[in-house]
Protein backbone atom coordinates (compact mmCIF):
# COMPACT_ATOMS: atom_id res chain seq x y z
CA UNK A 1 0.00 0.00 0.00
CA UNK A 2 1.38 3.35 -0.75
CA UNK A 3 1.54 5.43 2.67
CA UNK A 4 3.26 8.39 0.89
CA UNK A 5 1.09 9.90 -0.52
CA UNK A 6 1.74 11.59 -4.20
CA UNK A 7 1.17 14.75 -5.55
CA UNK A 8 0.75 15.45 -9.35
CA UNK A 9 -0.62 18.33 -11.85
CA UNK A 10 -1.76 17.88 -15.45
CA UNK A 11 -2.57 20.60 -17.52
CA UNK A 12 -4.11 18.84 -21.20
CA UNK A 13 -6.12 21.61 -22.53
CA UNK A 14 -8.78 23.76 -21.27
CA UNK A 15 -9.98 24.23 -17.71
CA UNK A 16 -14.25 22.85 -17.36
CA UNK A 17 -15.65 26.47 -18.86
CA UNK A 18 -13.17 26.59 -21.78
CA UNK A 19 -10.82 29.16 -19.80
CA UNK A 20 -7.36 28.46 -19.35
CA UNK A 21 -5.15 25.84 -18.41
CA UNK A 22 -4.12 25.03 -14.52
CA UNK A 23 -1.65 27.04 -13.13
CA UNK A 24 0.44 26.71 -10.49
CA UNK A 25 -1.22 29.54 -8.57
CA UNK A 26 -4.60 27.91 -9.09
CA UNK A 27 -3.29 24.97 -7.19
CA UNK A 28 -1.23 26.05 -4.60
CA UNK A 29 -4.70 27.73 -3.62
CA UNK A 30 -6.75 24.27 -4.18
CA UNK A 31 -4.12 22.63 -2.21
CA UNK A 32 -5.02 24.62 0.26
CA UNK A 33 -8.69 24.28 0.14
CA UNK A 34 -8.13 20.62 0.24
CA UNK A 35 -6.49 20.41 2.77
CA UNK A 36 -8.71 22.27 4.97
CA UNK A 37 -11.36 19.89 3.78
CA UNK A 38 -9.78 16.57 4.47
CA UNK A 39 -9.60 18.08 8.26
CA UNK A 40 -13.10 18.73 8.10
CA UNK A 41 -13.88 15.32 7.21
CA UNK A 42 -11.47 14.00 10.07
CA UNK A 43 -14.30 16.00 12.33
CA UNK A 44 -17.10 14.40 10.32
CA UNK A 45 -17.37 11.31 12.14
CA UNK A 46 -16.24 9.58 9.06
CA UNK A 47 -13.32 7.43 10.18
CA UNK A 48 -13.46 5.54 7.04
CA UNK A 49 -13.37 7.91 4.41
CA UNK A 50 -10.90 9.85 5.89
CA UNK A 51 -8.29 6.95 6.56
CA UNK A 52 -9.42 6.28 2.97
CA UNK A 53 -8.47 9.52 1.84
CA UNK A 54 -5.11 9.36 3.41
CA UNK A 55 -3.84 7.09 1.35
CA UNK A 56 -4.77 7.54 -2.06
CA UNK A 57 -2.32 9.61 -4.34
CA UNK A 58 -4.13 12.99 -5.35
CA UNK A 59 -3.79 14.06 -9.23
CA UNK A 60 -4.65 17.93 -9.84
CA UNK A 61 -5.33 18.17 -13.63
CA UNK A 62 -8.11 19.86 -15.97
CA UNK A 63 -8.88 16.45 -16.95
CA UNK A 64 -11.96 16.17 -15.14
CA UNK A 65 -14.96 18.85 -14.55
CA UNK A 66 -14.96 18.12 -11.52
CA UNK A 67 -13.73 15.11 -9.38
CA UNK A 68 -12.92 11.52 -9.68
CA UNK A 69 -11.30 7.93 -8.71
CA UNK A 70 -9.84 6.04 -10.35
CA UNK A 71 -7.71 2.40 -9.79
CA UNK A 72 -4.13 2.19 -11.31
CA UNK A 73 -3.40 -1.39 -12.22
CA UNK A 74 -1.44 -1.97 -9.04
CA UNK A 75 -4.44 -1.64 -6.77
CA UNK A 76 -3.88 2.17 -5.99
CA UNK A 77 -6.06 4.65 -5.75
CA UNK A 78 -6.04 7.84 -7.53
CA UNK A 79 -8.13 11.09 -6.82
CA UNK A 80 -8.49 13.37 -9.70
CA UNK A 81 -9.21 17.12 -8.88
CA UNK A 82 -9.71 19.90 -10.88
CA UNK A 83 -8.28 23.02 -8.68
CA UNK A 84 -10.88 25.71 -10.37
CA UNK A 85 -13.48 23.16 -8.88
CA UNK A 86 -12.41 22.51 -5.61
CA UNK A 87 -11.58 26.40 -5.28
CA UNK A 88 -15.25 27.41 -6.35
CA UNK A 89 -16.91 24.52 -3.85
CA UNK A 90 -14.48 25.65 -0.37
CA UNK A 91 -13.27 23.32 2.34
CA UNK A 92 -16.77 22.40 3.29
CA UNK A 93 -18.03 21.39 0.40
CA UNK A 94 -15.04 20.10 -0.96
CA UNK A 95 -15.28 18.02 2.37
CA UNK A 96 -18.53 16.76 1.45
CA UNK A 97 -17.06 15.70 -2.40
CA UNK A 98 -14.08 13.48 -0.94
CA UNK A 99 -16.35 12.06 1.18
CA UNK A 100 -18.45 11.02 -1.38
CA UNK A 101 -15.61 10.01 -3.57
CA UNK A 102 -14.10 7.81 -1.09
CA UNK A 103 -17.00 5.90 -1.23
CA UNK A 104 -17.27 5.18 -4.58
CA UNK A 105 -13.99 3.13 -3.57
CA UNK A 106 -15.38 1.81 -0.37
CA UNK A 107 -18.53 0.52 -1.92
CA UNK A 108 -16.41 -1.48 -5.09
CA UNK A 109 -18.54 0.94 -7.93
CA UNK A 110 -14.76 0.92 -10.04
CA UNK A 111 -15.18 -3.02 -9.95
CA UNK A 112 -19.21 -3.36 -10.21
CA UNK A 113 -19.64 -6.33 -12.85
CA UNK A 114 -23.06 -5.97 -13.78
CA UNK A 115 -24.66 -3.51 -15.84
CA UNK A 116 -23.08 -0.31 -15.99
CA UNK A 117 -25.89 1.80 -17.83
CA UNK A 118 -27.56 5.43 -16.60
CA UNK A 119 -29.53 4.05 -14.61
CA UNK A 120 -27.32 2.28 -12.14
CA UNK A 121 -24.71 4.95 -12.44
CA UNK A 122 -27.07 7.53 -11.18
CA UNK A 123 -27.97 4.78 -8.80
CA UNK A 124 -24.59 5.26 -7.48
CA UNK A 125 -24.77 9.02 -6.90
CA UNK A 126 -28.12 8.80 -5.51
CA UNK A 127 -27.03 6.26 -2.89
CA UNK A 128 -23.96 8.33 -2.04
CA UNK A 129 -25.27 11.29 -1.63
CA UNK A 130 -27.94 9.89 0.76
CA UNK A 131 -25.62 7.94 2.73
CA UNK A 132 -23.29 11.20 3.17
CA UNK A 133 -26.27 13.46 4.24
CA UNK A 134 -27.27 11.21 6.24
CA UNK A 135 -24.19 10.20 8.03
CA UNK A 136 -22.56 13.88 8.40
CA UNK A 137 -25.79 16.00 8.83
CA UNK A 138 -24.45 18.31 5.65
CA UNK A 139 -26.52 19.10 2.91
CA UNK A 140 -25.80 19.05 -1.06
CA UNK A 141 -22.39 21.47 -1.19
CA UNK A 142 -23.34 24.93 -3.40
CA UNK A 143 -21.05 26.30 -5.63
CA UNK A 144 -20.04 29.95 -4.48
CA UNK A 145 -19.66 31.21 -7.31
CA UNK A 146 -23.33 30.34 -8.46
CA UNK A 147 -25.02 29.68 -4.75
CA UNK A 148 -26.30 26.25 -7.14
CA UNK A 149 -26.42 23.17 -5.50
CA UNK A 150 -23.52 21.04 -6.84
CA UNK A 151 -24.26 17.15 -7.34
CA UNK A 152 -27.18 14.78 -7.33
CA UNK A 153 -30.28 15.60 -4.99
CA UNK A 154 -31.54 12.05 -4.11
CA UNK A 155 -34.65 13.16 -2.87
CA UNK A 156 -35.06 15.01 -6.13
CA UNK A 157 -34.44 11.91 -8.07
CA UNK A 158 -37.18 9.84 -5.96
CA UNK A 159 -40.01 12.85 -6.29
CA UNK A 160 -38.62 12.50 -10.20
CA UNK A 161 -39.21 8.46 -9.91
CA UNK A 162 -42.61 8.90 -8.55
CA UNK A 163 -44.07 11.65 -10.46
CA UNK A 164 -42.52 9.84 -13.65
CA UNK A 165 -45.35 7.34 -13.04
CA UNK A 166 -42.81 4.35 -12.19
CA UNK A 167 -43.34 1.96 -9.43
CA UNK A 168 -44.25 3.64 -5.93
CA UNK A 169 -41.82 3.36 -3.86
CA UNK A 170 -40.92 4.74 -0.48
CA UNK A 171 -37.53 6.84 -0.13
CA UNK A 172 -35.70 4.43 2.51
CA UNK A 173 -36.36 2.12 0.16
CA UNK A 174 -35.32 3.68 -3.05
CA UNK A 175 -32.14 4.35 -1.44
CA UNK A 176 -31.72 1.01 0.11
CA UNK A 177 -28.55 -0.23 -1.92
CA UNK A 178 -26.96 1.02 -5.52
CA UNK A 179 -27.92 -2.01 -7.51
CA UNK A 180 -32.05 -1.89 -5.94
CA UNK A 181 -32.03 1.57 -6.84
CA UNK A 182 -30.83 0.54 -10.23
CA UNK A 183 -33.10 -1.89 -10.73
CA UNK A 184 -36.03 0.46 -9.64
CA UNK A 185 -34.94 3.37 -12.50
CA UNK A 186 -34.96 1.01 -15.13
CA UNK A 187 -38.55 0.56 -14.72
CA UNK A 188 -39.40 3.72 -15.54
CA UNK A 189 -41.65 4.19 -18.51
CA UNK A 190 -39.88 4.81 -21.75
CA UNK A 191 -41.35 8.10 -22.33
CA UNK A 192 -40.24 9.60 -18.87
CA UNK A 193 -36.16 9.41 -19.54
CA UNK A 194 -33.93 9.75 -16.12
CA UNK A 195 -33.10 13.18 -14.73
CA UNK A 196 -29.93 14.98 -15.85
CA UNK A 197 -27.10 15.03 -12.88
CA UNK A 198 -26.41 18.59 -12.14
CA UNK A 199 -22.48 18.54 -11.07
CA UNK A 200 -22.65 14.86 -11.69
CA UNK A 201 -19.64 12.63 -10.23
CA UNK A 202 -16.73 12.34 -13.18
CA UNK A 203 -16.00 9.23 -12.41
CA UNK A 204 -18.36 7.62 -14.56
CA UNK A 205 -16.14 9.02 -17.82
CA UNK A 206 -13.11 6.74 -16.57
CA UNK A 207 -13.14 3.46 -16.68
CA UNK A 208 -11.00 1.36 -14.36
CA UNK A 209 -8.27 -1.19 -15.57
CA UNK A 210 -9.20 -4.62 -14.57
CA UNK A 211 -6.94 -6.00 -11.64
CA UNK A 212 -6.77 -9.34 -9.56
CA UNK A 213 -6.96 -6.62 -6.55
CA UNK A 214 -11.04 -6.58 -5.68
CA UNK A 215 -11.89 -2.57 -4.72
CA UNK A 216 -7.99 -2.18 -4.25
CA UNK A 217 -5.16 -2.76 -2.12
CA UNK A 218 -5.37 0.80 -0.41
CA UNK A 219 -9.60 0.21 0.47
CA UNK A 220 -8.73 -3.36 1.34
CA UNK A 221 -6.25 -3.21 4.02
CA UNK A 222 -8.10 0.06 5.11
CA UNK A 223 -11.05 -2.23 5.58
CA UNK A 224 -8.99 -4.41 7.61
CA UNK A 225 -8.07 -2.51 9.39
CA UNK A 226 -10.99 -0.67 10.54
CA UNK A 227 -12.48 -4.28 11.29
CA UNK A 228 -10.09 -5.09 13.64
CA UNK A 229 -10.50 -1.80 15.32
CA UNK A 230 -14.38 -2.72 15.21
CA UNK A 231 -13.60 -5.73 17.08
CA UNK A 232 -11.86 -4.73 19.81
CA UNK A 233 -14.65 -2.54 20.73
CA UNK A 234 -15.18 0.97 18.42
CA UNK A 235 -18.78 1.00 18.10
CA UNK A 236 -19.07 3.91 15.54
CA UNK A 237 -17.01 2.19 13.11
CA UNK A 238 -18.50 -1.05 13.67
CA UNK A 239 -22.34 0.38 13.14
CA UNK A 240 -20.86 2.34 10.26
CA UNK A 241 -19.02 -1.12 8.81
CA UNK A 242 -22.41 -2.84 8.57
CA UNK A 243 -24.61 -0.05 7.62
CA UNK A 244 -22.11 0.25 4.76
CA UNK A 245 -22.22 -3.45 4.10
CA UNK A 246 -26.08 -3.68 3.56
CA UNK A 247 -25.54 -1.21 1.04
CA UNK A 248 -23.11 -3.48 -1.22
CA UNK A 249 -24.23 -6.78 0.10
CA UNK A 250 -22.16 -9.28 -1.13
CA UNK A 251 -19.11 -7.32 -2.29
CA UNK A 252 -16.30 -9.26 -2.80
CA UNK A 253 -13.50 -7.13 -0.70
CA UNK A 254 -16.05 -6.73 2.07
CA UNK A 255 -16.01 -10.58 2.78
CA UNK A 256 -12.92 -10.80 2.36
CA UNK A 257 -12.30 -8.20 5.54
CA UNK A 258 -14.89 -10.33 7.39
CA UNK A 259 -17.17 -7.39 8.04
CA UNK A 260 -20.06 -9.49 8.03
CA UNK A 261 -18.49 -11.08 10.97
CA UNK A 262 -18.95 -8.22 13.01
CA UNK A 263 -22.77 -8.49 12.68
CA UNK A 264 -22.24 -12.31 14.46
CA UNK A 265 -20.98 -10.70 17.59
CA UNK A 266 -22.94 -8.71 20.00
CA UNK A 267 -25.65 -8.19 17.52
CA UNK A 268 -27.83 -7.17 20.45
CA UNK A 269 -25.21 -5.09 22.32
CA UNK A 270 -28.08 -2.53 23.26
CA UNK A 271 -28.97 0.63 22.87
CA UNK A 272 -28.10 2.28 25.88
CA UNK A 273 -24.03 1.07 25.37
CA UNK A 274 -24.06 1.74 22.70
CA UNK A 275 -24.93 5.60 22.55
CA UNK A 276 -22.42 5.92 25.04
CA UNK A 277 -20.12 4.72 23.40
CA UNK A 278 -21.01 7.27 20.86
CA UNK A 279 -21.37 9.95 22.73
CA UNK A 280 -17.91 9.49 24.36
CA UNK A 281 -16.51 9.12 20.96
CA UNK A 282 -17.57 12.42 19.65
CA UNK A 283 -17.09 13.92 23.38
CA UNK A 284 -13.49 12.47 22.99
CA UNK A 285 -13.03 14.57 19.55
CA UNK A 286 -13.98 18.06 21.17
CA UNK A 287 -11.85 18.18 24.25
CA UNK A 288 -8.73 19.25 24.19
CA UNK A 289 -5.71 18.01 24.54
CA UNK A 290 -4.15 17.69 28.14
CA UNK A 291 -0.86 19.72 27.39
CA UNK A 292 -2.82 22.81 25.77
CA UNK A 293 -0.95 25.99 27.30
CA UNK A 294 -4.03 28.64 27.33
CA UNK A 295 -3.63 32.68 27.56
CA UNK A 296 -4.51 33.75 30.55
CA UNK A 297 -7.55 36.74 30.11
CA UNK A 298 -7.31 37.96 33.80
CA UNK A 299 -3.91 38.35 33.78
CA UNK A 300 -3.22 39.88 30.10
CA UNK A 301 -0.83 37.71 28.85
CA UNK A 302 1.42 34.62 29.03
CA UNK A 303 2.24 34.66 33.08
CA UNK A 304 5.32 32.64 33.88
CA UNK A 305 3.98 32.84 37.88
CA UNK A 306 1.09 30.80 36.73
CA UNK A 307 2.59 28.26 34.11
CA UNK A 308 5.57 27.63 36.41
CA UNK A 309 3.52 25.14 38.25
CA UNK A 310 2.63 23.92 35.46
CA UNK A 311 5.98 22.75 33.94
CA UNK A 312 6.09 25.41 31.51
CA UNK A 313 8.72 27.70 31.08
CA UNK A 314 8.79 30.91 29.10
CA UNK A 315 11.18 32.14 26.17
CA UNK A 316 12.62 34.94 27.87
CA UNK A 317 13.13 36.45 24.26
CA UNK A 318 9.70 37.02 23.31
CA UNK A 319 7.73 35.75 26.54
CA UNK A 320 5.67 32.69 24.56
CA UNK A 321 5.90 29.36 26.11
CA UNK A 322 8.83 27.84 25.51
CA UNK A 323 8.33 24.25 26.66
CA UNK A 324 5.71 21.89 27.97
CA UNK A 325 6.10 19.11 30.74
CA UNK A 326 5.10 15.61 29.37
CA UNK A 327 3.50 14.50 32.91
CA UNK A 328 1.27 17.88 33.19
CA UNK A 329 -2.56 16.84 33.13
CA UNK A 330 -5.32 19.20 33.30
CA UNK A 331 -8.96 19.69 34.76
CA UNK A 332 -11.34 19.90 31.38
CA UNK A 333 -14.50 21.37 32.16
CA UNK A 334 -17.88 20.15 30.69
CA UNK A 335 -21.36 21.65 31.07
CA UNK A 336 -24.43 19.64 30.56
CA UNK A 337 -27.68 21.43 30.09
CA UNK A 338 -30.70 19.53 30.39
CA UNK A 339 -34.12 21.05 28.64
CA UNK A 340 -36.66 20.30 31.30
CA UNK A 341 -39.44 20.10 28.64
CA UNK A 342 -40.04 16.69 29.07
CA UNK A 343 -37.97 15.41 26.17
CA UNK A 344 -34.88 14.25 28.09
CA UNK A 345 -35.61 10.97 30.21
CA UNK A 346 -34.30 9.99 33.59
CA UNK A 347 -32.08 7.30 31.64
CA UNK A 348 -30.30 9.80 29.11
CA UNK A 349 -29.28 11.59 32.28
CA UNK A 350 -28.13 8.18 33.89
CA UNK A 351 -26.44 7.27 30.63
CA UNK A 352 -24.55 10.82 30.25
CA UNK A 353 -23.28 10.90 33.38
CA UNK A 354 -21.88 7.61 33.41
CA UNK A 355 -20.60 8.74 30.02
CA UNK A 356 -18.69 11.76 31.37
CA UNK A 357 -17.75 10.52 34.88
CA UNK A 358 -15.65 7.60 32.88
CA UNK A 359 -13.32 10.87 31.26
CA UNK A 360 -10.41 10.80 33.19
CA UNK A 361 -9.54 14.81 34.71
CA UNK A 362 -13.20 15.72 34.01
CA UNK A 363 -15.56 18.04 36.05
CA UNK A 364 -19.11 18.55 34.88
CA UNK A 365 -20.78 21.25 35.93
CA UNK A 366 -24.83 20.31 35.86
CA UNK A 367 -27.82 22.79 34.31
CA UNK A 368 -31.41 21.85 33.51
CA UNK A 369 -32.86 25.04 31.47
CA UNK A 370 -36.38 26.14 30.38
CA UNK A 371 -36.19 30.07 29.64
CA UNK A 372 -33.97 30.17 32.50
CA UNK A 373 -31.11 28.19 33.75
CA UNK A 374 -31.02 26.40 36.96
CA UNK A 375 -28.30 24.49 38.94
CA UNK A 376 -29.12 20.93 38.67
CA UNK A 377 -27.28 17.53 40.35
CA UNK A 378 -28.16 14.27 38.48
CA UNK A 379 -30.40 12.22 40.13
CA UNK A 380 -32.10 14.76 41.36
CA UNK A 381 -35.99 14.64 39.88
CA UNK A 382 -35.94 16.54 36.26
CA UNK A 383 -38.77 19.66 37.09
CA UNK A 384 -40.96 20.21 34.16
CA UNK A 385 -40.90 24.23 32.63
CA UNK A 386 -42.48 25.74 30.30
CA UNK A 387 -40.84 27.51 26.86
CA UNK A 388 -37.66 26.77 26.20
CA UNK A 389 -34.33 29.50 25.20
CA UNK A 390 -31.12 28.58 23.84
CA UNK A 391 -29.89 31.88 24.42
CA UNK A 392 -30.21 31.42 28.33
CA UNK A 393 -27.95 28.32 27.81
CA UNK A 394 -25.78 30.52 25.67
CA UNK A 395 -25.57 33.33 28.28
CA UNK A 396 -24.61 30.75 30.64
CA UNK A 397 -21.72 29.16 28.92
CA UNK A 398 -20.49 32.87 28.61
CA UNK A 399 -20.71 32.87 32.56
CA UNK A 400 -19.17 29.74 33.04
CA UNK A 401 -16.34 30.34 31.11
CA UNK A 402 -16.34 33.67 33.36
CA UNK A 403 -16.09 32.25 36.41
CA UNK A 404 -13.74 29.28 36.06
CA UNK A 405 -9.90 29.38 35.68
CA UNK A 406 -10.50 28.02 31.95
CA UNK A 407 -13.09 27.98 29.73
CA UNK A 408 -15.18 25.33 29.06
CA UNK A 409 -13.66 22.60 26.77
CA UNK A 410 -17.30 21.33 26.32
CA UNK A 411 -20.67 22.03 25.92
CA UNK A 412 -23.39 19.04 25.82
CA UNK A 413 -27.04 20.28 25.48
CA UNK A 414 -29.98 17.39 25.88
CA UNK A 415 -32.79 18.26 24.16
CA UNK A 416 -35.65 18.25 21.48
CA UNK A 417 -34.37 21.05 19.38
CA UNK A 418 -37.49 22.80 19.47
CA UNK A 419 -36.62 26.44 20.15
CA UNK A 420 -35.11 29.60 18.25
CA UNK A 421 -31.95 29.10 17.19
CA UNK A 422 -28.87 30.32 18.09
CA UNK A 423 -25.20 30.85 16.82
CA UNK A 424 -22.98 30.81 20.22
CA UNK A 425 -19.80 31.40 19.95
CA UNK A 426 -17.09 29.07 20.07
CA UNK A 427 -19.28 26.61 18.33
CA UNK A 428 -16.76 24.20 17.63
CA UNK A 429 -17.17 22.81 21.17
CA UNK A 430 -20.69 22.45 21.60
CA UNK A 431 -22.45 18.81 21.13
CA UNK A 432 -26.17 18.96 20.70
CA UNK A 433 -28.21 15.58 21.76
CA UNK A 434 -31.39 15.44 19.97
CA UNK A 435 -34.01 13.38 20.87
CA UNK A 436 -35.82 11.32 18.16
CA UNK A 437 -38.08 13.68 15.87
CA UNK A 438 -36.16 16.38 17.77
CA UNK A 439 -35.24 19.39 15.47
CA UNK A 440 -31.64 19.27 14.19
CA UNK A 441 -30.53 22.59 13.34
CA UNK A 442 -27.64 22.93 15.23
CA UNK A 443 -26.08 20.07 12.77
CA UNK A 444 -27.42 22.55 9.64
CA UNK A 445 -25.12 25.15 11.03
CA UNK A 446 -21.78 23.03 11.34
CA UNK A 447 -22.62 21.84 14.82
CA UNK A 448 -21.70 18.43 16.08
CA UNK A 449 -25.24 16.10 17.02
CA UNK A 450 -25.38 13.11 18.76
CA UNK A 451 -29.14 11.45 18.15
CA UNK A 452 -30.45 9.79 21.30
CA UNK A 453 -32.40 6.73 20.58
CA UNK A 454 -34.78 5.08 23.36
CA UNK A 455 -32.86 4.23 26.22
CA UNK A 456 -33.39 2.20 29.08
CA UNK A 457 -32.30 2.31 32.74
CA UNK A 458 -28.78 0.18 33.12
Amino acid sequence: MATDRQVRVTTGGMAPGGGREATPGAVDQAVQVLDQAEARLRRWDTPLEAALLAVVDRRWTDEVATMAVQLRPDGIATLLANPAFVTELGADGTAFVLCHEALHLLLDHLRFAGIRDDAWRLACEVVINHWVTRSTGRLLPRSRRTGEPVGVDPRAVHRDHLAAGAEPVTYDDFVRTDEECAQLLRQRPIEAPLPAPSGDCAHRDHQPTPTPSGAGEAVEEVLEAAVVRAQRGDEVLRRQLLDLEEVVPGAPAWSRVGVSELRATTQRAGATRLWEQQLAHVLGQTLTADLEVRYDRKVGWWDAGLLAPLGIVLDPQVGMPLQLAPAVRRQRQVAIYLDTSGSVSDAVVEATARTVGRIPDTIAHWRTFDHEVHPFTPGEELPGGGGTSFEAVAEDVVALDDDLDDPLDAVLVLTDGYAEAIAPPRPERWIWLIVADGDTWPRDRGMRTVPIPHLERT
